[in-house]
């Protein structure tokens, strides 16, 4: 599958390298490789309040299409650090095309440990002669979630929907760390992504819901701390 595409290591310390101070919206980097020709999309963000932005645009590349609408988080501002939000492709060639597609938000690293989850859901929509959605292999998830180079989680294996003609089918939904986020985690890094990685058939549309999340946690020596301030600060109120 060509470039696998771009080395897991490399793409996001390329991004690592453009983030380092980060100041209002997280840069986000969308890097797809469809049937092995490269395609990189660096969106904006617009401010959703708390520290979180809104991440919104399309690419029409000829051979497909896809539009994206997700939130990210600033991970210095915002409670939860999170890529949550839809992602739509059409594969408008007349043959099956292969998906890889990363989305990358920049964070600011820090030294607490992390609790992360996540989950998808996705399916299909054929034109007049049908089709399928479907993994690429029984060994590659739908979806995948990263920090920095270490992949944490698959979700959906060996799956695959198929329609009739203008019909819908559902490829399932799937779901780690619950309830989200509960799993335990490394420190934040540099960068959290997803990653889908599917095939599609000519003509027809793929859709996707997806979140990740993690939630930094304080120790309990911190959380000792906190607690000592907050009654402190109640003594001397009082």
């Amino acid at each position: 599958m060509g470039s696998a595409r771009i080395a897991t290591s490399s793409l996001l310390a390329a991004l690592a390298l453009t983030g380092a101070a980060v100041a209002g919206a997280p840069p986000v980097h969308i890097a797809m490789d469809v049937d092995g020709t490269d395609y990189d999309y660096f969106p904006a963000g617009s401010d959703a309040g708390g520290g979180y932005y809104n991440y919104v645009d399309s690419a029409s590349e000829g051979s497909f299409d896809a539009t994206w609408n997700f939130l990210g988080s600033d991970s210095t501002v915002a409670f939860y650090t999170l890529i949550s939000g839809n992602f739509t492709f059409t594969n408008n060639s007349d043959s099956t095309q292969t998906y890889d597609v990363w989305v990358i938000l920049t964070t600011t690293p820090n030294a607490l440990p992390s609790k992360i989850g996540g989950s998808v859901a996705g399916g299909m929509t054929a034109d007049s002669d049908g089709g399928t959605l479907a993994t690429i292999d029984d060994e590659t998830p739908l979806w995948s979630a990263y920090m920095d180079a270490a992949f944490q989680a698959g979700l959906i294996y060996d799956a695959s929907a198929s329609a009739g003609p203008f019909d819908s089918a559902s490829i399932g939904s799937d779901a780690f760390g619950q309830p989200i986020p509960d799993m335990d985690a490394g420190p934040l890094g540099s960068s959290i992504a997803v990653r889908l990685q599917f095939t599609l058939t000519a003509g027809d549309q793929a859709s996707f819901t997806s979140v990740f999340v993690l939630e930094s946690v304080p120790a309990p020596g911190a959380l000792a701390l906190l607690g000592l301030a907050a009654v402190v600060g109640r003594r001397r109120r009082a």
